[in-house]
Parts: C-alpha cells; sequence; structure tokens
C-alpha cells in the first residue's frame, strides 16, 4: 500500500484552528455539495447532528475517509466500519464520511479542506458538557509511506498529507473524549508518535518499517480493515482483544499467501483511556443503546 510517488508540500495546518464552533454555520454553508460524489458534509452533519440531539449526554460519532482514489477497497473498508457499529448501535451513531474516487462512492471528496471540515464538525458533537460520556471512533484507510497518507483523488494526483497535518485536523476532536483511530495503510505506525494523546487509542495496518496489504485497485478491503470488522464485533471483547484478534487474522493471512514482510500492526493505548480499552463491546456501547438521560 505504500505510495513511491514524493509528497508534496505541507498545506497550513493552522487554518484548522480558527474553525471554531462560534463559525458553525459559516463552516457549513462552505461544504460543497458534490451531488455526483454521495451526500454533502453539510447533510451529513445535519443528520448526525439530529442522532446527537437523540442520544443526549453519550454521543457515538463515527469519522471515515477513504483518502486514495486508486483502490476500492478504500471505500469498502469505510462502509465495512460503519456497518459493523450500526450492527450493534442501529439508532445511535453520527456518520461522517469522505471518499475519494467515482466508483462505489460513499461520499464527498477527501480533500484537505473537507477532512479538516469533518473534524471540527465531528468536533462539534461531542464538545463541552453536552456530551460528557461520549466515543469519537475514525477510520482512515489510504496508501501510505512513512509520515505520510496519501489523498490522491486520481491517477495523476501527488497530493499527500503529512501527519504533522494530520495532527491539526484531529485537532478539534479534543482532549477530553474518548477516541479510537483506526489507521490501516503501509508504515502506518510511523504516524503513532505524533497522534499520541492521553485520551486515544491508535490502532494501525503496519508497523512504522513495513507494508500492509488488500489494496489492489479491485480489492473489496484492505487486509486489516476486513480482519477487523467482516464478522462484525464481538461484543464479549475488548478493544485489546479486538486488536489482537484483528492482528492474528492478517497474520494468518500473510503467511497463507507468503507475504513478507509480515505488516505487523500497531497498538497505542493512551493513559486517560487503559481502563476503556479492557472494557468489553458490550458495555462500551451500552451508553449508546440506552433511552437518553440513562
Amino acid at each position: 500500500m505504500a505510495i513511491t510517488r514524493a509528497a508534496g508540500p505541507l498545506r497550513s495546518a493552522l487554518l484548522v484552528c480558527r474553525l471554531v464552533a462560534a463559525c458553525l454555520p459559516g463552516l457549513l454553508a462552505a461544504v460543497p455539495a458534490s451531488a455526483h460524489h454521495g451526500v454533502s458534509l453539510a447533510s451529513q452533519y445535519e443528520q448526525a447532528r439530529a442522532v446527537a440531539d437523540k442520544a443526549g449526554h453519550h454521543r457515538l460519532v463515527l469519522a471515515g475517509a477513504a483518502m486514495d482514489a486508486s483502490s476500492t477497497a478504500f471505500v469498502g473498508d469505510v462502509k465495512l466500519f460503519e456497518q459493523a457499529f450500526r450492527a450493534q448501535v442501529p439508532r445511535s451513531a453520527s456518520v461522517l464520511h469522505l471518499a475519494n474516487g467515482l466508483r462505489r462512492q460513499a461520499g464527498p471528496d477527501a480533500t484537505a479542506r473537507s477532512m479538516r471540515q469533518m473534524f471540527t464538525l465531528a468536533g462539534t458533537l461531542v464538545a463541552g458538557e453536552a456530551a460528557p460520556g461520549s466515543l469519537v471512533v475514525v477510520l482512515l484507510t489510504s496508501h501510505g509511506h512513512v509520515g505520510y497518507l496519501s489523498a490522491a483523488r486520481h491517477a495523476s494526483d501527488n497530493s499527500s498529507v503529512h501527519v504533522s497535518e494530520l495532527r491539526e485536523w484531529l485537532a478539534p476532536l479534543g482532549e477530553t473524549t474518548p477516541t479510537l483511530l483506526i489507521v490501516s495503510a503501509c508504515y502506518s505506525g510511523s504516524l503513532i508518535p505524533l497522534l499520541e494523546q492521553p485520551n486515544r487509542i491508535i490502532v494501525t495496518a503496519a508497523s512504522e518499517r513495513t507494508s500492509s496489504f488488500g489494496c489492489e485497485a479491485d480489492s473489496r478491503n484492505t487486509f486489516f480493515v476486513e480482519a477487523l470488522f467482516d464478522d462484525g464485533l464481538d461484543a464479549s471483547q475488548n478493544i485489546e482483544q479486538w486488536f489482537a484478534r484483528g492482528a492474528a487474522r492478517v497474520a494468518e493471512r500473510e503467511k497463507a499467501l507468503q507475504l513478507t514482510p509480515p505488516s505487523n500492526p500497531q497498538l497505542w493505548v493512551g493513559d486517560k483511556v487503559k481502563a476503556l480499552a479492557r472494557k468489553p463491546w458490550r458495555d462500551l456501547l451500552a451508553p449508546f443503546n440506552a433511552p437518553p438521560g440513562r
């Protein structure tokens, strides 16, 4: 899944810091409709807000981005990710998603602008006292290289995202709401050091020195996301067990196909969410199925 193109110059990540809740009406107005690229981000947010308001204090926000147009696996990953969580919390997940590529499109293009907007909007859903018992789950799936993720919208596009820019995009999610960040890309373990936060759990498809697999042009899913979500979420497992099972499934598949070196998926758990990482999915997600106020 590695990108061999040279990474382009970094865009200014400071802009995301200026996108605050007070500017939300202008932010929504700036989101392009992109009708042929799925439901607009503005429409997604309105639907997500309606779900969040019904949920009350406990809000589950799913944010997915298929960042490279060269493989259908990335769009497939976002869809599989959402299906797995919707099966557990059918009425309580607020969903935002972006995807590059015209085939099997899942949402508007994953541009630098729309990625900033998606995470800013996600942050508003769990901000302040309105949602103290919330959880954010993010999936980023793409080609990757050390410190970078591809954001190519077509074959001749060299767009890429450096981890320092990604860190700024994620900043609106805050430093208190528990956040599970899943990154399926080659060398994705290299992103962990700059994305670490005490409230964050990070799982990656590969170490900082290895490729991951399953991103051929017509693939259904990457190996890693398929291993994590293809059978849904086992309600009896906690996040650590879920990750370990997924990593083992990837290792078995790579061995059977004689793919070397092994991808070696990674797990990092912040100090404030260690207990959460050991809580079974049924207990972790139960508040999002409870009536508001409970």
